[in-house]
């Protein structure tokens, strides 16, 4: 008996010990010093050993934790993108988000996590948690198997709001640093997003949470999350004697801070603006109804942005869609321009009008509406009768002059448009360029300004800006026309080229002058705007799949070029394909901007606000171990 006993014994001694193994490995009493990598983490986890990596070391000095964050999936199913942009879906996610806040306290080691819960970013997380003394908040992206030398995504979060009501009957929106409402945007799928929260209290001390998330589905419209990035370069001679040569870059500049937002259309599926970073990676992702005007801007942390051709909405950094502008009058078209109190005018069409982009109309964010401001049938009733066609002036581009003018390029004709007073009263200012259209329209023609010197205008003009002279003469202006060059029989080892001639226009003198002109390497499908600052271009060539960002001068700073997979077909698909062609999945990319990502996501300054008043900028200072 006493053998079996002692036997016994041991066996409960070694059950002990494999026991206690097995907690220490696991974690449950903490994190281990040396922690082993995770193969592929994902949002779902049952095991957190799943979780444990090497540490990150961008803050060496910082807590080394790591948490096991549940992230919510699928949070509100939704028909199509048309039914995202609706005050009805975005309350319903508000109401079910409110819902989780009240029913627990989420804390900075038990935040609520939501993947694109208002549908606006596929690449983004709704993070929401609180604290118990004020700290500011930063967030980072780090993605350890990235294939280049991208920078980690990221930055300072704006303070979160709280409404309050006052006893005398007064509301307001005050700062808090006490609730924590953000979005992490620059997911990048199916890879292992390293997920840092920084949070810096009011006295400067530093704490640090860490998670992983996968984003195993994908991106949703099948395009490249990292584009392939090229410096270009051009060859020099260093030596006249001998010839000799070096390669150097094309432009001594380099690319403005920022993040590109391209336009995708594909026949039959949804429209996206997707967003890169300057390495190429994908940062956002964003559902379109229709692609019309391609362009976006960002004003007091909110992105505006056409999502179709007859709605406008304000987004702000959550994702969350706060303003539609919706018309049933008018059909908006391919480009606006913002004037002095942030309104945006833009290029339209009557609904069922039998001419199109012949109307600018304004969303106007004071009266808040929707209205016409004028029809250019009105100025060239003349043109309109002679030409009797759905296009017969074409406005391609509009840019906002200051003092209550805008000037626009009418791509049927060839034409610059100069309108004023277009608030009350508009009224036909001048009209410049090719005139054979107005040969046998006489009060027209005399509008037109009088060209100095011998230059032929753009013949094929489908896009232009508006640059000012100087501040002394108001009445001069410099206008960059682009020409496609459409009518260039080019062979096919040349690429395809255009012109970018840069005009002087006199307003009391009544003469047009060309300044310069440039050649630029372009696709036939170009979109381009000068958006940015430092005087950098961006131009994006459809056809081929590329844009780039040149200096002033029109050198190539950078090249990012689209590239799918090529998918592999055995002889039997091919030749069911020859007698069943499938349908055109074409993909083009027709439209480019770039936006401060600091005016929208983040804000440059750590600031621990309480009660709203802001009480100390915090330097970086002792972590709180």
């Amino acid at each position: 008996m006493k053998k079996l006993n002692g036997f016994l014994i041991l066996i409960g001694a070694l059950s002990i010990a494999v026991l206690a193994l097995v907690i220490y490995s696991t974690g449950v009493f903490g994190n281990r010093e040396n922690p082993e990598p995770s193969a592929t983490p994902t949002a779902e986890v049952t095991n957190p050993r799943d979780k444990y990596v090497d540490y990150y070391e961008a803050d060496p000095d910082a807590t080394k934790e790591i948490a096991v964050i549940h992230v919510m999936e699928d949070f509100l199913d939704y028909e199509n993108s048309d039914q995202i942009y609706t005050y009805g879906y975005q309350k319903a996610v508000r109401e079910k988000i409110n819902a989780l806040v009240s029913s627990k306290r989420y804390t900075e080691n038990e935040p609520l996590v939501i993947r694109n819960p208002f549908g606006t970013n596929s690449q983004s997380l709704y993070v929401y948690f609180e604290t118990d003394e004020p700290c500011a908040v930063s967030y980072n992206v780090h993605v350890s198997d990235l294939d280049s030398y991208a920078d980690d995504f990221g930055g300072n979060v704006v303070a979160s709001k709280r409404h309050v009501n006052y006893e005398d009957g007064c509301e307001e929106d005050i700062n808090t640093s006490l609730v924590h409402e953000f979005s992490v945007c620059g997911i990048q799928p199916r890879m292992d997003n390293m997920i840092t929260f920084k949070l810096v209290d009011q006295y400067g001390r530093i704490r640090v949470k860490r998670f992983y998330y996968n984003f195993e589905q994908g991106l949703v419209n099948g395009a490249e999350a990292v584009l392939s990035k090229k410096r270009e370069t051009k060859t020099i001679i260093v030596d006249e004697k001998t010839l000799e040569t070096a390669t150097v870059n094309a432009s001594e500049k380099e690319l403005t801070d920022g993040l590109y937002c391209i336009f995708r259309e594909e026949n039959g599926y949804t429209p996206y603006m997707l967003v890169y970073d300057n390495d190429g990676y994908m940062r956002m992702e964003v559902p379109l109804v229709k692609s019309v005007a391609r362009a976006t801007y960002v004003k007091d942390g909110e992105l505006y942005l056409f999502v179709s051709d007859t709605k406008f909405v304000k987004i702000n950094s959550l994702g969350e869609v706060k303003k539609i502008y919706k018309t049933d009058e008018f059909v908006f078209g391919r480009d606006f321009c913002v004037d002095d109190d942030g309104n945006v005018v833009v290029i339209a069409s009557k609904a069922g009008s039998s001419t199109a982009e012949d109307v600018v109309c304004i969303i106007d964010f004071e009266k808040d509406s929707v209205y016409q401001l004028f029809d250019m049938g009105d100025f060239l009733p003349g043109l309109k009768k002679k030409k009797n066609s759905r296009d017969w002036l074409r406005l391609s581009s509009i840019a906002y002059t200051g003092d209550h003018m805008v000037v626009l390029a009418a791509e049927e004709t060839n034409t610059l448009i100069k309108m004023r007073r277009i608030y009350n009263g508009p009224k036909l200012m001048w009209l410049a360029g090719d005139n054979e259209y107005f040969e046998d329209l006489p009060s027209l023609k005399r509008m037109f300004l009088m060209n100095e010197g011998d230059f032929v205008f753009p013949s094929s003009l489908t896009e232009m800006d508006y640059e000012e002279y100087d501040k002394i003469r108001e009445s001069r202006a410099y206008y960059w026309a682009l020409d496609q060059n459409l009518d260039y029989e080019y062979e096919k080892k040349e690429e395809p080229f255009g012109y970018y001639t840069r005009l002087l226009a006199d307003d009391e003198e009544r003469t047009l002058r060309s300044i310069d002109e440039r050649v630029v390497i372009n696709g036939l499908t170009a979109k381009s705007k000068f958006v940015y600052a430092d005087d950098n271009r961006i131009l994006v060539r459809g056809n081929d799949s590329k844009f780039c960002e040149m200096d002033s001068d029109f050198n190539i700073i950078c090249t990012f070029t689209f590239t799918p997979p090529v998918v592999e077909k055995t002889i039997d698909q091919l030749e069911y394909e020859e007698d069943n062609p499938p349908p055109d999945d074409t993909v083009n990319y027709v439209g480019i901007t770039k936006i401060d990502p600091v005016s929208y996501l983040f804000t440059k300054e750590i600031i621990v606000y309480i009660d709203g008043e802001k009480i100390v900028t915090p330097g970086e200072g002792k972590n709180i171990e």
